[in-house]
């Protein structure tokens, strides 16, 4: 994750080493409470210019039909407010040359007006390949992201969780992440022995499920860095 600042730059390759999806956060406070900005996204061929309407993406046009942009909307966060935009940069297409964020307000409103104000760049990439690969995991696989303090962080069924997977991201967006908790539920037998409807044979047929519909598709060859994000329990 980056916090990018007025006239700064950053590589994406910075980030990760492949960086196929990013999330750009507009981030601010208000000492009244009541600031407000919206982002927007346009997509420019070599000539700088739209192709058609379609590749204006703002509040009424949040999603692109190929998933390459996705607006996420605003979200409070500890100190204020944040407008985030989901980017699947394999999606782009081949003749668009650069990708415009922009923001703004309204009704004679000015930036100067909010405070910690910023934008902050990260790496996505990492959600949407996890989620990529349980895709033939159960729908209710519960999945928990885990961050730094100890904190509980955004959770969701796959079921939930598969059409946007950025919604596995914090909230606030310098909440740094340390992997993911991976759960399945199953009701457990009563009775006690190794008998079939007996507590024990509950919980190795729990263990067998969840190895067989989960660990395998994680057990699959990752980057490094992939893999040390991804933490499997029961």
């Amino acid at each position: 994750m980056r916090d990018m600042t007025k006239g700064s730059n950053a590589s994406l390759s910075a980030l990760s080493e492949n960086v196929s999806s990013a999330i750009i956060s507009l981030g601010w406070s208000s000492p009244t409470g009541e600031g407000d900005a919206d982002v927007s996204v346009l997509l420019l061929d070599s000539g700088g210019k739209v192709r058609s309407d379609a590749d204006f993406y703002f509040y009424n046009n949040p999603v692109a039909a190929d998933g390459s942009v996705q607006l996420l909307g605003k979200e409070p966060t500890g100190d204020g407010s944040e407008d985030r935009i989901s980017f699947d940069l394999t999606a782009v297409p081949a003749d668009v040359e650069r990708i415009v964020v922009a923001a703004s307000r309204y009704e004679g409103a000015r930036f100067g007006e909010l405070d910690d104000l910023k934008v902050t760049l990260a790496d996505a990439t990492w959600a949407k390949r996890l989620v990529r690969r349980l895709a033939e995991a159960p729908a209710d696989l519960h999945v928990e992201t885990l961050v730094e303090g100890g904190t509980g962080g955004p959770r969701g069924t796959l079921e939930r969780l598969r059409p946007e997977p950025a919604d596995l991201l914090p909230k606030d967006s310098a909440t740094r992440i340390t992997g993911f908790r991976l759960s399945l539920f199953k009701g457990m037998g009563s009775g006690r022995g190794s008998a079939e409807s007996g507590f024990i044979r509950s919980v190795d047929d729990a263990v067998q499920r969840f190895h067989s519909s989960v660990v395998v598709h994680l057990d699959a060859p990752a980057s490094g860095r992939t893999a040390a994000k991804e933490r499997a329990a029961v």
